[in-house]
């Protein structure tokens, strides 16, 4: 039976391609997997050598899924203590490094897209790590709901958010680079991903943004 949605196989692939390799590129990294549901995406940072991964969801099955699998796949071995879960809401108003306590380096955002108003919560995180000076990955089946997600991109990139009275506040150095950054986040378009669960089985298509 599968338990784990496309989105987090291809969070898992991505990160794979941008940061594995020996010595992992993710060594010494902060990454937080918001929205973590099965884990998937928390298990391969952890393997690929993040200092510490932080899985937050709302639903405290899902965390306790998600530390049971941490359990089952490295057991005794230090990867398992270098994951911290913890009960977020995506779309209330703490944030995030208010929350964990820590600095974000990565956010990772698999399947968070369901709805227009929860598109637009993950856009107002997105940009929140942003720009601390974060990167950010989103994947996604393939929703409308992308559209909503880069227009309120887009709005809060321009002080203009529609997530309460508070968008994040950004003061950019220059108007240039103000400038800059705006036409950056309007060009963004989520990219088609291809692949196969395992051998022998079915192609599957999800999409994933970089930012």
């Amino acid at each position: 039976q599968k338990v784990t949605w496309t989105s987090a196989f291809i969070g898992a692939l991505q990160l794979d391609e941008r940061y594995g390799g020996k010595p992992s590129r993710m060594q010494g990294m902060v990454v937080c997997d918001l929205g973590c549901g099965t884990g998937l995406t928390s298990l391969a940072a952890l393997q690929l050598g993040a200092e510490r991964v932080l899985a937050l969801d709302l639903n405290t099955d899902s965390l306790a899924l998600t530390r049971e699998s941490a359990a089952r796949s490295f057991g005794d071995k230090p990867a398992a203590a270098r994951l911290e879960t913890m009960a977020f809401d995506m779309m209330g108003s703490d944030a995030l490094a208010a929350r964990t306590g820590k600095r974000v380096d990565l956010l990772v955002l698999s399947d968070l897209l369901y709805y227009e108003d929860m598109a637009r919560a993950a856009a107002g995180r997105a940009l929140e790590v942003m720009l601390a000076g974060g990167e950010v990955l989103v994947t996604d089946p393939g929703r409308n709901t992308q559209a909503a997600f880069l227009a309120e991109l887009k709005s809060l990139a321009a002080g203009q958010g529609s997530l309460g009275e508070s968008p994040p506040a950004w003061t950019p150095p220059t108007e240039e680079v103000a400038v800059s950054f705006r036409a950056w986040i309007a060009s963004l378009r989520f990219e088609r991903f291809a692949y196969r669960p395992a051998v022998g089985q079915a192609e599957e298509t999800g999409y994933f943004l970089w930012l």
